[in-house]
């Protein structure tokens, strides 16, 4: 193996040093890297599952109260807890109407598949954003 003039004529004492440098930060940038990325899965997941439990357990609200209260929707959408800055939106089948929690945030907000997966009657998620924020959307069908 060639080295470099320079190199060659450091002692081996500095040789062996500088290996070891070389050696540590190396260890030291991945274990950040893979302590980095582990965190964020962790958090992300976690974050998830908090969105999904609060939009399934709003759903089950909605649906109980709309079986006795159903001309009072919006009362009842504008009641819903939501994560910080999170909103809500109600979408009544048979007349076709939505109502939101937020009037800032419509149906229009949400990705057009998540809208159209749960209209047809499926349980869906997806990452989206509104003016560069991020956001968890939950489309839950409850007829």
């Amino acid at each position: 193996m060639k080295f470099p003039s320079r190199l060659r004529k450091l002692s081996l004492r500095s040789r062996v040093t500088l290996l070891f440098l070389a050696t540590g930060l190396l260890a030291s940038l991945s274990l950040s890297a893979v302590s980095y990325v582990s965190a964020r899965s962790y958090l992300l997941e976690r974050r998830t599952e908090i969105v999904e439990r609060q939009s399934f357990n709003n759903a089950q609200l909605i649906r109980t109260q709309l079986r006795t209260r159903r001309s009072q929707a919006f009362e009842l959408i504008s009641g819903i807890r939501t994560e910080q800055n999170g909103f809500s939106v109600l979408h009544l089948a048979p007349e076709d109407l939505y109502f939101s929690q937020d009037i800032r945030y419509t149906q229009q907000v949400f990705p057009p598949e998540l809208v159209a997966s749960t209209l047809a009657g499926a349980t869906s998620r997806q990452r989206f954003s509104v003016d560069g924020q991020p956001y968890m959307a939950v489309g839950v069908y409850i007829a």
